[in-house]
């Protein structure tokens, strides 16, 4: 798991001094900066400082939780179970986790720890993996327990010459509106919701979700 830090340069600035200062290449350094960021447990071995600073900030702390990396990359370590914990420490009830690309393929135990009141999750990655209909069970399990929980993401990236960014974020965009668009009416017509409400959470995902969390102003229409 990586810990992305946003909203404060300070710490960020920290963090890169030790990440650049590191010898015993990439792997060594990247150990060493999520130990200096992260709190005790599962994802780390340092203090809590830091979590605790960003919660006294009311700054959101965003976790990559995703499966899917290298034949050799360690699969065990991306477990969500993993980060019950940091959830459940007490001193951090003050801190705001989003676990960003929804713990994939791991989705049930992301749903299990969006119980927890300041425990969010994105879809971002996610839409580039997973096909609509495979993405769209998984919106329609977390809807129907947290549907205040989830937040529209694409992760676009420029993957070079022949994958630019516009792509990535076109892809992830329409993966997201098609799998969303699956599992309303897949409720819809089990009867577990009508439409008004199927257009409400629409909007509570791909905008209302992300607005209220971070802080920004979007209008409902």
């Amino acid at each position: 798991m990586l810990i992305h830090l946003p909203g404060h340069n300070t710490f960020q600035r920290n963090v890169s001094v030790i990440h650049n200062n590191v010898n015993g290449g990439h792997g060594a350094q990247r150990v060493l900066t999520q130990d200096f960021i992260a709190v005790d447990g599962p994802i780390g071995r340092s203090p809590n400082l830091v979590v605790k600073w960003r919660g006294r900030q009311h700054l959101n702390l965003i976790i990559h939780v995703l499966d899917t990396f290298g034949g050799f990359y360690s699969a065990r370590g991306s477990a969500p179970h993993q980060l019950e914990s940091t959830f459940n420490d007490s001193t951090l009830r003050g801190t705001t986790f989003v676990m960003i690309h929804g713990g994939w393929p791991l989705f049930a135990q992301t749903e299990s720890m969006l119980s927890k009141p300041n425990v969010y999750t994105d879809i971002s990655m996610m839409v580039l993996v997973a096909e609509p209909r495979e993405l769209a069970n998984t919106l329609r399990s977390w809807l129907t327990a947290w549907p205040e929980k989830v937040l529209f993401g694409t992760d676009a990236f420029d993957g070079g010459a022949d994958q630019g960014w516009e792509e990535v974020a076109w892809l992830g965009a329409s993966t997201a509106r098609r799998a969303l668009a699956l599992a309303l009416t897949g409720m819809m017509r089990d009867g577990e919701i009508g439409r008004p409400r199927a257009e409400a959470l629409a909007r509570t995902v791909l905008r209302e979700n992300a607005a209220k969390l971070y802080g920004t102003s979007v209008a409902s229409r």
